[in-house]
């Protein structure tokens, strides 16, 4: 089909030096580190990696793809639940037992039983003393002397309890630690969100410790932390610095506590807590942790409002979307797509975070979405500790925190270094004033931080117009809701919607909207069951201009339909990347760009180097082929014009055979009248051999005579 592109050489040895040589193809970027060249993106990553520090060492684990174990895995162990048997990491099992209830403290114990028996454990509908039996079961399984997330498996199985103890997810809470209001993945719900993201990422420290500040490690190695630019970007204060100052410390003091007191060192903020090691510190080295936790927290929200946008917009798509897309192309995407594939990450864990987050300096043992018995209480001792009772008690919800003077009997840790510092006005005071407000007021609807949605009360935020909240009743199209319109629950078409003047939404970077939803059929109104007819009527309401926040529709017996996973319920792959909801949806539009500028130009290139060394592979193949081909004629070509030399060589020597015999033959004939014409002709030589001789003595003697008479001449002249 082509000519032979070496059909012109016409020399073996000159075609030997053009030997064909496959195409050296572009080295493959890394797709399962994070790499990049940008300081911008390595600084964002890790200030969104701060979220880690918050998170139990379970869930740390499972983000790093630490999990699950392979069944040829020696290490594994094997945790039988009623789902069947799965084979876990030795790491992970650890991690999942890290905390228990001792069975020598009978309080503590009972404690945690109480709770569980405050769930329905048998199913029946009801919370009755059968519960409570059920949860007096509950005891150390594996001979430990605690009881144990694994200890809680065997319960459920052996009590008939219906649930899988061992599933990401399980109903009514029954969690001894480390478990909190999560999601699933937003591609696949079946797995937790977040969960293995470090299989393309192995590089990424995601099991973080408090003294950790970068979390990017060389490659294939998270504990081998990325030094230079990257580590110097991020081994310094950003929100903390005037702090710092104003009460005579540095970031260095910062860096010192948590990586060199005993009771700090090599653990996470959640480990911080959960061990009570924080009651080890004096008063100013507990305000020096508080404030890298702080520190902490502003850096993962300041990353996620320069990625996706101001938690404060999250119910504006139109206000939200230019966020992500100006980050995106701000950030070469062509060249830092593997790295922009991290960042739908940080979108993916928000439940998860924020529930866990919000812990931390929550206002009561129930908030913070806090599903594990030893978790409720231990956060919310280091809360108080810290000195939440006194700022709630020196806040004044039209005034606002209350002025120094006024706080100054307040109490809790933080409150106490305040008062050692000095009084109202000096700095030193001032700047703790200011840690304190921030850290605990960003509970506050009003402060415009993220929070969970049940701190906005709903009685003053999202009821109905009778209980003096201002809105519009707008009416809809008859929709099939499921609600509570006339004191029960039942299906009805509902014709009017209201929507109210919300003052101060509870905004979270999960969520598009609140749940609450209130219409009406005639003169009963109902709030809607969000599994039932809430995305039809939030959909109408945003076609109509009512609201600014796009709602799927499609979604359907969804739990949590107004948070941003919702969004993704029932769509196509295609439906991520085009169309309206991608069009009109922030969170959805935020994920499809990510997956576009990210993931999908990790495909591209691959799909890109593929063609190019299918290409490369085919051209070597054919100038192989050619190059053998026109060496098979050459060499043919030398051997024929060989053989032909070899043919003439041997045509000559038998010629001259042919004649050395003639030679022979004659010579026999001949030999005798030779042998005398040899010797005549050798006498004839000798014969003139001595005429010459003769005639050169002649010569001599005639010479030698001559210059003898010239002698005697000179001689008689001289005499004379």
């Amino acid at each position: 089909m082509f000519g032979n592109k070496y059909a012109h050489v016409q020399s073996l040895n000159l075609l030997k030096a053009m030997k064909p040589r496959k195409a050296l193809s572009p080295e493959s970027p890394d797709l399962y580190n994070f790499y990049t060249s940008s300081i911008n993106l390595n600084r964002l990553a890790n200030f969104g990696l701060e979220m880690m520090k918050f998170l139990p060492k379970l869930e740390q684990l499972d983000y790093a793809c630490k999990k699950f174990a392979a069944d040829d895995d020696e290490a594994a162990r094997a945790i039988d639940h009623r789902g069947g048997p799965t084979n876990v990491t030795e790491e992970w099992y650890d991690a999942f037992t890290e905390y228990g209830v001792s069975l020598s403290d009978a309080a503590a114990l009972q404690d945690l039983r109480d709770l569980f028996a405050s769930f329905d454990l048998n199913n029946d509908d009801s919370v009755n003393s059968e519960d409570q039996s059920l949860a007096n079961a509950l005891t150390d399984n594996d001979g430990d002397g605690r009881v144990t997330n694994y200890d809680t498996i065997a319960w459920v199985q052996d009590n008939g309890i219906e649930y899988d103890g061992f599933e990401t997810w399980r109903d009514d809470d029954v969690w001894v630690h480390g478990m909190q209001h999560r999601t699933g993945a937003f591609d696949d719900a079946s797995r937790l969100a977040g969960s293995g993201y470090g299989a393309y990422f192995s590089n990424i420290d995601f099991v973080a410790e408090a003294s950790e500040w970068n979390h990017i490690g060389i490659k294939g190695k998270p504990d081998t932390k990325q030094t230079g630019i990257i580590d110097a970007t991020v081994n310094q204060a950003y929100f903390i610095g005037g702090m710092l100052a104003a009460t005579g410390h540095d970031w260095e003091d910062v860096t010192t506590l948590l990586s060199t007191n005993p009771y700090l060192a090599g653990k996470s903020y959640y480990q911080i807590v959960m061990d009570g090691s924080y009651q080890h510190l004096n008063e100013e080295q507990l305000a020096l942790l508080v404030m890298a936790m702080y520190e902490s927290r502003e850096r993962a929200w300041s990353m996620m409002t320069e990625v996706f946008g101001p938690v404060t917009s999250t119910w504006d798509d139109e206000a939200m979307m230019p966020y992500i897309g100006d980050f995106i192309m701000q950030s070469n995407p062509y060249v830092n797509h593997h790295a922009l594939a991290m960042f739908p990450f940080f979108l993916e864990i928000q439940h998860s975070v924020q529930n866990r987050m919000t812990a931390f300096f929550e206002e009561g043992e129930s908030h913070g979405w806090e599903a594990a018995g030893m978790d409720r209480e231990r956060f919310w001792e280091f809360s108080q500790y810290t000195g939440r009772v006194s700022y709630d008690d020196a806040y004044n919800d039209t005034e606002g925190y209350l002025d120094s003077d006024e706080s100054e009997d307040a109490t809790g840790g933080l409150y106490n270094y305040r008062n050692d510092l000095g009084s109202s006005g000096d700095s030193a005071y001032n700047a703790m004033e200011t840690l304190i407000d921030q850290w605990f007021g960003a509970t506050k609807p009003e402060r415009g931080r993220p929070i969970w949605e049940s701190y906005a009360s709903d009685a003053e935020k999202y009821s109905d117009a009778t209980d003096g909240v201002t809105g519009e009743w707008v009416t809809i199209p008859g929709i099939s809701v499921y609600s509570n319109a006339g004191g029960s629950w039942h299906w009805h078409d509902a014709t009017k919607a209201f929507v109210s003047d919300i003052d101060h939404p509870a905004y979270a970077w999960d969520k598009k909207w609140t749940s609450h939803l209130y219409v009406k059929d005639g003169g009963e109104i109902g709030e809607v069951s969000t599994r039932y007819g809430w995305a039809d009527v939030m959909y109408e309401l945003w076609r109509q201009g009512k609201i600014s926040s796009h709602i799927n529709e499609s979604q359907y017996d969804m739990p949590h339909p107004q948070y941003v996973v919702g969004q993704f319920h029932n769509l196509s792959y295609n439906s991520r990347m085009q169309g309206e909801i991608f069009a009109n949806n922030w969170g959805v539009y935020a994920y499809g760009l990510l997956s576009k500028w990210g993931l999908g130009l990790d495909l591209v290139g691959v799909m890109e180097r593929c063609s190019a060394n299918r290409v490369a592979t085919a051209n070597y193949k054919q100038d192989k082929e050619s190059y053998e081909e026109r060496t098979d004629d050459l060499e043919y070509e030398e051997m024929e014009e060989e053989r032909l030399a070899m043919k003439q060589i041997s045509k000559a020597q038998g010629q001259r055979k042919a004649i050395m015999k003639r030679l022979e033959k004659q010579g026999h004939a001949d030999k005798r009248s030779e042998m005398r014409e040899m010797e005549r002709s050798a006498k004839e030589s000798a014969a003139e051999l001595r005429k010459e001789a003769q005639q050169s003595n002649r010569e001599h003697r005639q010479l030698a005579i001559s210059r003898s008479s010239k002698n005697k001449k000179s001689a008689q002249k001289q005499k004379a």
